[in-house]
């Protein structure tokens, strides 16, 4: 974890990793970063960002149309998501700890192809939310105890 790296700089650093095709998981790459209040998230990725808040929970704020925005608290397990190509216009307003995912958009192509049913809807920006599938996925992809802390599953 390199402290001196802004949030949106993991961010990009996960993008070009993930890309990359190289680690354990081809087309996917992880890390653990810790920031404080006043970070901007506003950086778009080539690649899809599977962001989840662990150890404590944490407060953030994220633009919703040109002049409003909308304060949350993301809960420890809590899942936000990124698509490719989308800024997501996201501020920290208090210290917090994450684990991002960066998803090689070929990868989740690839998934999504193989899908029996298609979801609805689109991939968009999707904030605090829980889903067991995801983690699940993350579990699947991520076998080594070290990386991830216990009890984001």
């Amino acid at each position: 974890m390199d402290r001196v790296k802004s949030c949106d700089g993991v961010l990009a650093d996960l993008s070009l990793r993930s890309a990359e095709n190289h680690g354990p998981v081809r087309g996917a790459a992880i890390e653990r970063y810790r920031g404080g209040p006043n970070e901007d998230l506003k950086a778009t990725s080539s690649q899809h960002i599977l962001i989840i808040g662990s150890r404590f929970a944490a407060r953030f704020e994220r633009a919703v149309g040109r002049h409003n925005s909308v304060s949350y608290v993301r809960a420890p397990d809590a899942l936000s998501l990124v698509p490719a190509g989308v800024c997501p216009l996201i501020s920290t307003r208090s210290d917090f700890e994450m684990v991002a995912c960066a998803l090689d958009f070929t990868l989740v192509k690839g998934i999504d192809v193989e899908l029996d049913r298609r979801p609805a809807g689109e991939f968009r920006v999707r904030t605090n939310f829980e889903d067991p599938a995801h983690n699940k996925l993350l579990e699947l992809l991520f076998t080594d105890g070290d990386t991830l802390h216990t009890t984001i599953f």
